[in-house]
């Protein structure tokens, strides 16, 4: 018998297979538990937010990209790979990144460098994802309209409206894909994200969500750290930059112009100002007695 060893054809091998990239890895183990063929298709929505706690503003954002996994694996590659082009970096932080001057791992980068940095990575998001989906929450309104409705304190928890109005565009848009029977899980950045408030609401947004959405919603959240989970570092980038129009538009300040040009990547956005929220408490006191968020402790 000849001595041959075995060889994989790399390009014959499933994607999912093992082994797996260093970057990738932490792709596949969010999904590991689903069949090949399954996990391969699972639809993530990375998320990242910001809660902008000013005078005049008071604004929550929850912003990240929706992509099957085996997407979000050679995105993950391909990120590492910008990532370590030169000027390197370790990670992307976008509040380092667009500091002035750029601080954290954009230390001594000139902005020219910096922003041919940001070009490179949101080339790889443009190719990758499959679309955007936000939700900015406007908090002043929130509280007020929360408080004279005489509903629990709770009514007045921006996680869950964010939530419910993410959850359901997600869904929907799954939907308007023509992607039926495939759940979509969450993965949050641990560091950002407050697990205790976000998880705390989280079942009440899947038993108040509507009929349609329901069947779409995935497992319980997780939550990760944005320098394993690469592609956390891109919903950080979409929310950073949210939340800074929105600043611009509150507080008058200066535009501040992308590096890229922005791409037509897909995008369901929601704005939950005192318009739409006076519509969203009406519809609360029409359901009340069926709305888990209103039946929850304080």
């Amino acid at each position: 018998m000849l001595n041959v060893p075995f060889e994989i054809n790399a390009g014959d091998r499933p994607i999912d297979a093992p082994p797996w990239s260093d970057s990738a890895a932490p792709i596949w183990a969010i999904v590991c538990h689903y069949p090949s063929a399954a996990r391969r298709r699972r639809a993530l929505m990375i998320v990242n937010g910001y809660a902008d706690e000013t005078e005049d503003g008071n604004v929550f954002v929850l912003a990240g990209f929706v992509a099957p996994a085996e997407e979000w694996a050679r995105f993950s590659d391909a990120w590492r790979d910008a990532l370590d082009a030169k000027p390197s970096i370790r990670i992307l932080k976008s509040s380092e990144a667009m500091r002035s001057p750029p601080s954290g791992e954009f230390w001594g980068i000139s902005a020219e460098a910096r922003d041919e940095k940001l070009r490179l990575l949101y080339s790889i998001i443009d190719e990758f994802v499959g679309y955007s989906a936000s939700v900015v929450v406007h908090l002043e309104p929130l509280k007020r309209i929360a408080a004279a409705s005489g509903f629990p304190k709770q009514a007045a928890n921006p996680y869950y409206h964010a939530l419910s109005s993410l959850v359901s565009n997600v869904a929907r848009e799954q939907g308007r894909q023509g992607i039926v029977g495939e759940n979509v899980d969450w993965v949050f950045d641990e560091r950002v994200m407050e697990q205790g408030k976000l998880l705390s609401v989280w079942e009440a947004v899947v038993h108040d969500s509507p009929d349609d959405v329901k069947p779409m919603i995935g497992a319980t959240p997780v939550f990760r750290k944005d320098h394993e989970v690469l592609p956390l570092q891109a919903a950080d980038l979409e929310a950073w930059w949210l939340r800074r129009r929105w600043a611009e538009k509150l507080k008058g300040i200066p535009r501040l112009e992308y590096p890229w040009m922005p791409a037509q990547i897909p995008e369901m956005a929601s704005v939950l100002d005192e318009a739409a929220l006076v519509t969203i408490f009406d519809k609360m006191k029409t359901a009340a007695t069926d709305l888990a968020i209103l039946a929850a402790g304080d």
